[in-house]
């Protein structure tokens, strides 16, 4: 297993130096656990970049963290992925007031949780998380975030779920504004179907007045998609959405379908029997037995 550094953007609150300090912290607490994950500069930052790199140092497993401050609040995510699968095997979410001492904590936290955790049930079913779309111009930074953050909260939560940013890459390809490119029923279908998912979430939000609504359909996906829907009220900052997201209690809301059983083995084709020794014709004699071989007379003796 290799272990990324903690992504972020450095502030204020947090500099480029308590960042690479909390990441120290976590690989300290992870020795023995797993290797560091290397990168080439620091352009290898979202989920699917880090796991190629991980294919590339033959690592089973990634460990993909990220802190993200929301105007002063912290969150500190943390996800194992399946570096063949690419899907989540386990998650954490750690929320603290920003500082340099509460990513450490946070860090610690999450070693001391990653350590204690459980094995994934084998019969899980794929999820896909779609961007947040929304159409406030001062939410542009933190929209990407918010995908990733309600994707953790459901691996967290015991669910499979592909990475954020592999979910999106087929709009990254097409130089889509992730934030309004997926506000339709059919794209979540798509995105989701193109990654074999069961389901996909597709959240967005919704300006009530002074306030926003977060909605959240989950999709079902299938020969005859279905929906249901999910909804939470608050502010409409990067701060108070992301406090709604988390109040939102999706993973309490969703039971995936069990995943399908593995296609039975194939049979081995049947043994071919040995041809049968032909019955003489009707009136035909069989052939006598040839005589035994005649004693040897020095054997005799």
């Amino acid at each position: 297993m290799v272990a990324a550094p903690i992504r972020g953007v450095a502030s204020d609150l947090i500099a480029k130096d308590a960042l690479l300090a909390a990441s120290d912290v976590l690989w300290q607490a992870l020795v023995g656990s797993a290797r560091r994950l290397e990168v080439e500069g620091e352009a290898c930052l979202d989920e699917a970049c880090q796991l190629d790199a991980a294919k590339n140092q033959t690592a089973l497993s990634l460990l993909h963290t990220r802190l993200v401050q929301y105007d002063g609040n912290c969150v500190l995510l943390g996800v194992l992925y399946d570096v063949e699968s690419k899907a989540s095997e386990w998650g954490f979410v750690g929320r603290f007031p920003c500082s340099p001492e509460g990513v450490n904590d946070a860090a610690n936290q999450l070693a001391s949780a990653f350590q204690k955790r459980e094995p994934p049930a084998a019969d899980r079913a794929l999820l896909v998380v779609t961007p947040v779309q929304h159409k406030m111009n001062d939410l542009l930074w933190a929209s990407e975030s918010f995908g990733e953050y309600l994707t953790t909260l459901l691996a967290e939560a015991g669910l499979k779920m592909a990475p954020a940013a592999l979910v999106a890459s087929p709009l990254v390809s097409k130089n889509a504004p992730l934030h309004t490119a997926c506000g339709n029923k059919a794209c979540p279908i798509e995105l989701g179907g193109a990654l074999g998912a069961a389901m996909a979430v597709a959240p967005q939000v919704n300006t009530k007045g002074k306030n926003c609504e977060l909605e959240a359909k989950v999709y079902t996906l299938g020969k005859k998609p279905t929906s249901q829907s999910q909804k939470a009220q608050g502010g409409c900052s990067a701060k108070d959405l992301a406090e709604t997201i988390y109040a939102l209690s999706l993973p309490a809301k969703i039971k995936p379908p069990a995943a399908p059983p593995p296609p039975p083995p194939a049979e081995a084709p049947p043994a071919e029997a040995a041809p049968a020794e032909e019955a003489p014709a009707e009136g035909e004699a069989e052939e006598p037995a040839p005589p035994p071989p005649a004693a040897d007379d020095e054997g005799l003796k």
